[in-house]
């Protein structure tokens, strides 16, 4: 995983590609890629090219690619930027919780309301990410001062991400940031030179901290196969004695019902799963429904009036929820 400021991508698609084959690159969050509506889009070897770029101005532009192997999709926030430029991507991988890994350019304007605005957006950012998930913020922050990234790291902090790039990767700067929420671990935090940007290629390796919750396991009864005429039998066929205590005398009834229930519905090992509860549906609602599935089909086929299915929707709603 790495992020790459490469002002302008339009003259550098081969020497990208180049780089992307030499590094074993998986996932790149590139910056500045001077992309517009009017450019074509382009088609990588082993990688899905997803990008955003600036309107109405030139410059700007985000993008990330994501090799093949995983499965990544393009995700839409649900608010607008003031300054900052984004695209969001969420990455399936294998049998592991999906990765949100987000690219931003922050263009270099260093005014108060500007730098206020910018750490409010990226508050919300954060909160609107699922804190249970691995998320990655990558990308050119334009954080030149210490002032700047102490406040940076002060918000990331409050909400358990972490910024791990403590190397320059322009000049003497350290521009290019990798951010993690803390369920992520990055580690062999590394800068490139490349001849085609004045900024350094920032690479880190990552690992998912997901510990599989062990399984639950609780005892039941089945009580569906039971013949209950003989398991009457039974329990008429229980002795009578006599005790001076009616808790005697409850156990031995008890003592001897679960014998019983132990005959016809033993008690079974049964691995509890994730919302295994299963709403109770009775048999008036069973057959209800089968008639909501009926009247739809012949409301599909125009042999019913739209009034007349919904008279059979709401009386199947309310035999469930009364």
């Amino acid at each position: 995983m790495g992020t790459l400021n490469i002002q302008s991508i339009r003259n550098k698609y081969l020497m990208l590609e180049q780089l992307l084959h030499e590094k074993e690159i998986d996932i790149l969050c590139i910056t500045e890629t001077f992309l517009n509506t009017n450019c074509m889009n382009y088609n990588f070897l082993n990688h899905d090219f997803f990008r955003s770029d600036r309107l109405n101005k030139t410059g700007g532009g985000v993008a990330i690619l994501v090799n093949r192997k995983l499965k990544a999709k393009s995700v839409c926030l649900n608010f607008q930027f003031t300054n900052i430029e984004c695209i969001h991507v969420r990455i399936q991988l294998n049998h592991l919780p999906c990765i949100n890994t987000i690219c931003l350019y922050r263009p270099p304007n260093y005014s108060s309301s500007a730098i206020n605005n910018d750490m409010k957006d990226l508050k919300k950012l954060i909160l609107s990410l699922d804190s249970n998930r691995m998320n990655f913020m990558l990308g050119d922050f334009n954080m030149r001062t210490n002032a700047l990234q102490d406040n940076l790291n002060s918000l990331l902090d409050k909400h358990n991400y972490q910024q791990v790039v403590k190397i320059p990767t322009r000049k003497e700067s350290i521009l290019d940031l990798i951010i993690a929420s803390k369920l992520a671990n990055i580690f062999n935090i590394s800068t490139w030179e490349t001849h085609f940007s004045d900024h350094m290629l920032v690479l880190g390796d990552y690992e998912y901290q997901y510990t599989k919750p062990k399984p639950e396991f609780e005892f039941r009864r089945n009580y569906r196969n039971i013949d209950y005429y003989q398991f009457g039998l039974d329990v008429l066929k229980i002795p009578e004695k006599i005790f001076t205590t009616c808790e005697e005398q409850f156990q031995y009834i008890v003592s001897n019902l679960l014998n019983i229930f132990d005959t016809y519905a033993p008690l079974k090992k049964v691995k509890i799963r994730p919302n295994s509860e299963k709403f109770y549906i009775s048999d008036e609602s069973k057959t209800l429904r089968k008639q909501n599935q009926i009247a739809y089909s012949q409301f599909k086929r125009n042999i019913i009036s739209k009034a007349e299915l919904r008279f059979v929707n709401k009386s199947f709603k309310q035999s469930i929820f009364s």
